[in-house]
């Protein structure tokens, strides 16, 4: 899932079905509940949490930028995983 991005205020919400996914939290700060967890979690800057089957929401508390993974991918350093990939050189020969 590519990172997603909101604004102070902003709401995100998924049902997540299958294996557990890992939460990281890129930039800013959020607030996030899990649904059948009675705790609310507030995830700052570099934070990870990792999340069960259900319904997740998700609030910016500050502008925020986060991911959601598959817990089987390899996990990217943290400065990797919230930047935008190299341009590449066009091909010469293309038109």
């Amino acid at each position: 899932m590519p990172a997603v991005c909101l604004s102070s205020g902003g709401l995100w919400g998924m049902r997540l079905r299958g294996p557990s996914r890992v939460f990281t939290c890129g930039e800013g700060e959020v607030w996030l509940t899990i649904e059948g967890d009675a705790r609310d979690h507030v995830l700052r800057a570099g934070d990870s949490l990792r999340l069960p089957a259900g319904h997740v929401v998700v609030q910016a508390l500050r502008a925020a930028r986060f991911r959601v993974d598959s817990c089987a991918r390899e996990p990217l350093p943290l400065g990797d995983a919230f930047t935008s990939p190299r341009p590449t050189k066009e091909d010469p020969g293309r038109a």
